[in-house]
């Protein structure tokens, strides 16, 4: 099972104190984690951006930390921008299931991929698939 994850999913994850990884363990069993590399570079242009606040700044390295320790795979796209990145995944692997909270992005995925699949955070705590 192959999940590729969203800057926004992971950040509100860290935020709500939601085991990833736990919980994607409960849902799949063994899985593998994909990081595209604009992900990687909104986590870090968060972390490092001095008017961004001290509770994104910490989430955002928090969440860096999380996929390194976690062996997520990241993979490089030519795209700059994180959902298009992502669009481009999923659409050339479309049994992908997408982690995010982006209705925008999900109705693109959804548009591209019409049986697509999403994680999302449910009730601050539970990480849920959504079909």
């Amino acid at each position: 099972m192959k999940i590729v994850i969203d800057t926004n999913f992971i950040m509100s994850a860290v935020k709500q104190k939601v085991n990833i990884i736990n919980s994607l363990e409960e849902l799949f069993g063994i899985y593998s984690l994909i990081v595209l590399s604009p992900v990687i570079k909104e986590l870090k242009k968060i972390t490092e951006d001095k008017d961004s606040k001290i509770i994104e700044r910490n989430a955002a390295k928090l969440a860096k930390e999380i996929l390194a320790k976690y062996n997520s795979l990241v993979v490089h796209s030519d795209k700059s921008n994180a959902d298009s990145a992502i669009l481009e995944y999923v659409k050339q692997y479309p049994e992908t299931i997408t982690a995010t909270l982006d209705r925008g992005l999900k109705q693109r995925i959804v548009k591209a991929v019409p049986n697509a699949k999403f994680l999302i955070i449910r009730g601050k705590n539970r990480i849920m698939l959504e079909e």
